[in-house]
């Protein structure tokens, strides 16, 4: 089901895969940024969506700016928190360039994803200070200690270190994924991870995820955006 406008979209993902929603629901936003300069595609009752730069990347191919983002397991605390509330909520962004690579940023909201916290404990290796909190919402190094009722940290890690800002860029993402679609959001988000159960209330319906096209045209021809004038020595 598809409720829409012209420029923008809410998608539901029947409870399905977020590999297919995903990539469905970025070539939805890149049309309607075709036919009107901009699309925006918000999905609701989805799951895990994979790699977040490769949906903002097919954007690049339209001559369009792709934005992708999602919402994800409740296991991030905080700044002065110990309670987890969001996920590690990634951003993507994409820009098509001329004769060089294009310019793609994918990044977690959290110091380090979970996934290379995982490796870690499969590994039996300890993590950086400043990647998680124990459960008493104290720095450990302890790769297990949020198996064990911890937590990941927000980019920047501690307050001193900017993690405030961190906090701030997962909950953009977690309005932008899930409130304005009507999945669910903060410690509500289904979990991925074993350790975690699925909360027996939810305040929306699955994973939420969110999508943008803008094509280059709309503002100047895509040539010149592409190909800049200047040089650098």
């Amino acid at each position: 089901m598809v409720h829409e406008t012209p420029s923008t979209a809410v998608v539901d993902g029947d409870a399905g895969l977020g590999l297919v929603a995903g990539p469905y629901a970025m070539r939805l936003a890149i049309e309607k940024a075709k036919n009107v300069g901009t699309g925006w595609v918000a999905v609701k009752n989805s799951n895990h969506y994979g790699i977040a730069g490769y949906h903002a990347m097919m954007a690049l191919e339209a001559d369009c700016i792709g934005i992708s983002m999602t919402n994800a397991s409740p296991l991030v605390a905080p700044t002065y928190s110990k309670e987890r509330l969001l996920g590690t909520n990634p951003i993507a962004v994409a820009v098509p360039a001329g004769d060089e690579p294009p310019f793609v940023a994918d990044m977690a909201t959290t110091t380090a994803a979970n996934g290379k916290l995982e490796i870690l404990q499969r590994k039996n290796e300890s993590a950086p200070l400043g990647w998680l909190q124990d459960k008493e919402g104290q720095p450990t190094q302890a790769a297990q200690g949020i198996v064990e009722g911890g937590a990941l940290l927000p980019l920047g890690g501690d307050r001193e270190h900017g993690s405030h800002k961190g906090f701030i860029l997962g909950s953009i993402v977690d309005i932008l994924s899930a409130v304005l679609s009507g999945a669910n959001y903060g410690p509500w988000v289904p979990p991925f991870v074993s350790f975690l159960d699925p909360d027996p209330n939810p305040v929306g319906e699955g994973i939420g995820h969110f999508f943008g096209a803008l094509r280059i045209d709309a503002f100047r021809p895509a040539s010149e955006f592409k190909t800049p004038h200047g040089h650098m020595d």
